[in-house]
């Protein structure tokens, strides 16, 4: 042998030195409270633009069921928060999605109690965005909560035959 040695040696390194670390970690420290109200205010422009779109194909698939005057407040509120949702402000967007809620709950409070006279089935989703007869809640089924199979229906087994 030739008596020479060769050494290689291999660091992990990011780049940074640990001052250049530190100043970061800091500099996240002091825009925590920044960040989580930007993200605040993020999840609820995002809460306001879905509620308007849900409240919208709502009253689409609702249609005549929905009284003039009912509608042309549930609209007025809708035009409030799509306005807040336009400016961007936190504050307009969370009082005009307050508004409309209360409002979309007075409205679907009415066609339930409308379709209950009516013969016991509500409208699917008639509980609008976020509450409780909402998609997924008692009105999904197409009646009223427990009263399972007193419509008449059977169950049945069938075979298709070509």
């Amino acid at each position: 042998a030739t008596g020479k040695e060769q050494k290689i040696r291999i660091e992990a390194s990011s780049g940074l030195s640990e001052q250049e670390i530190q100043k970061m970690v800091k500099d996240a420290e002091s825009h925590a409270d920044e960040d989580k109200e930007r993200r605040q205010q993020i999840e609820t422009k995002n809460r306001g633009d879905a509620l308007a779109w849900e409240t919208e194909k709502q009253l689409k698939e609702l249609g005549d069921k929905v009284d003039a005057e009912s509608k042309a407040k549930v609209e007025g509120a809708l035009e409030t928060l799509k306005k807040a949702l336009e400016r961007n402000d936190t504050a307009e967007i969370k009082a005009g999605s307050e508004e409309l809620t209360t409002i979309w709950n007075e409205v679907s409070g009415k066609l339930y109690a409308e379709a209950a006279k009516a013969g016991g089935a509500g409208a699917p989703g008639m509980g609008g965005p976020g509450g409780p007869e909402g998609p997924g809640g008692p009105a999904a089924g197409g009646g009223a909560p427990g009263k399972k199979g007193d419509d008449g229906a059977v169950d049945a087994d069938y075979e298709v035959v070509k």
